[in-house]
């Protein structure tokens, strides 16, 4: 398939705030961006040294942290969605644009609770930033 690397890790917590302070103060990350999903929900994304990211998604209505998805990097949102059509998966959401992520973006699904995401990036993305 045409993904390049694992991107980051989307889990969703109660309190933003909260989780941001955590892993910032003792997870050796930095934050990198805050933003929205497209229903509304506040984000974080946040940044180790070497380019692996959480994403943190809060949903106040959460018991604590739980795991969402995994997203994978590409060159190409189209031939990656069309690649995992061919392996089974469908698209559950997109493709469509981040524009505070300078991104490009689709989320498969096997038909499970699972998904995965494929984002490609452009050059000057604040969530491809390394330090």
């Amino acid at each position: 398939m045409h993904l390049a690397k694992i991107d980051h890790v989307a889990i969703e917590v109660s309190n933003l705030e909260a989780f941001i302070e955590t892993f910032v103060k003792t997870g050796g990350l930095k934050l990198l961006r805050l933003g929205s999903t497209a229903a509304g929900l506040r984000i974080a994304m946040l940044g180790d040294r070497v380019g692996m990211k959480l994403e943190l998604i809060e949903n106040p209505a959460s018991a604590g942290a739980s795991f969402l998805h995994v997203a994978y990097q590409t060159e190409s949102v189209e031939d990656a969605m069309g690649e995992a059509q061919q392996n089974g998966w469908s698209v559950a959401r997109g493709p469509n644009a981040i524009p505070a992520a300078k991104a490009r973006s689709v989320f498969m699904t096997d038909n499970s609770d699972f998904e995965f995401q494929v984002l490609s990036y452009e050059d000057d993305s604040p969530d491809t930033r390394t330090w």
